[in-house]
């Protein structure tokens, strides 16, 4: 089937991405050549990132000060937060903002998967985790806004409501301020389990990962379970990589909106001030 405009034009500024990674191969210092690569999927992606979003590389934190283990690539939400440091390409992201993050190897082992999903899941059950958000802990004075905004959600009449329905829709907004994890590999075919033995690996190893692609190989995507795309014609792993990916992206940035708008946060109190009479504020327990 002929390619449409837009198709051909994904095609090509791909097939540019692939040729600029093979240039690089033969430097000697593999740290710049990292950087290289981390520049060249930026690039790639914010030709087709909506401009609410943006692309850096850094740490990520939450209201109460943990941070992430360093992060290649991190995809925010400008509308929600910006960077509070940014230097260059390089910043500390709220955790509110983050949308999505991707990790991106030369070539990956099986050490380096485990790796690379041990750092996804820090970030998902430390950072990104519930019970360090103002919002979904239930000792938080912010707490009642977000009960109050779930109990309208499921019945305008606040007198007659389910509260487990209630729980299950603050668990699912929770659920929704946790970052895509994606990795993007280079070269090779990845670790022989991954070819042997696919589905135990990836449901058992690498569970906290969203998307993997292995450029000109194959492209994984973990859509409710883990389902494969290999290469065709014209970058078809790479395409579906970028694609679900920012669909899925659009998604959770639209619920964690809608939840975000439905109340006035304080985020810079939040993050910003040190008094004590604030954090006695926005910390306070019953």
């Amino acid at each position: 089937m002929e390619q449409t405009l837009i198709q051909r034009y994904a095609s090509s500024i791909i097939s540019a991405l692939l040729i600029k990674a093979e240039s690089i191969k033969k430097m000697k210092h593999n740290l710049s050549k990292g950087q290289f690569r981390e520049l060249f999927i930026t690039d790639l992606l914010k030709k087709f990132l909506p401009h609410q979003f943006d692309i850096g590389s850094g740490i990520i934190v939450n209201q109460k000060g943990k941070q992430s283990h360093q992060t290649d690539l991190v995809i925010y939400d400008k509308s929600i937060l910006p960077p509070f440091i940014s230097e260059s390409i390089s910043g500390v992201f709220p955790i509110e903002s983050v949308i999505a993050t991707i990790e991106v190897k030369s070539i990956c082992s099986k050490k380096d998967f485990i790796e690379v999903n041990e750092k996804a899941n820090y970030l998902n059950d430390v950072i990104a985790n519930g019970r360090n958000s103002l919002y979904f802990n239930e000792k938080s004075s912010l707490y009642g806004y977000t009960y109050d905004f779930c109990k309208r959600l499921i019945n305008t009449n606040n007198n007659d409501y389910n509260k487990s329905k209630v729980i299950k829709l603050i668990k699912f907004y929770e659920y929704n301020f946790k970052p895509l994890n994606g990795l993007f590999v280079f070269s090779g075919y990845g670790p022989k389990i991954l070819k042997n033995d696919p589905n135990i690996f990836l449901e058992n190893k690498v569970n906290n990962l969203f998307a993997i692609c292995y450029a000109e190989k194959f492209c994984w995507m973990n859509l409710r379970r883990w389902s494969i795309a290999r290469t065709v014609k014209n970058h078809y792993e790479i395409k579906r990589f970028i694609a679900v990916l920012i669909d899925n992206i659009l998604t959770i940035a639209n619920y964690r909106k809608s939840f975000l708008n439905s109340h006035h946060f304080d985020f810079n109190s939040i993050y910003i001030r040190d008094q004590v009479a604030t954090k006695k504020f926005f910390e306070k327990y019953s």
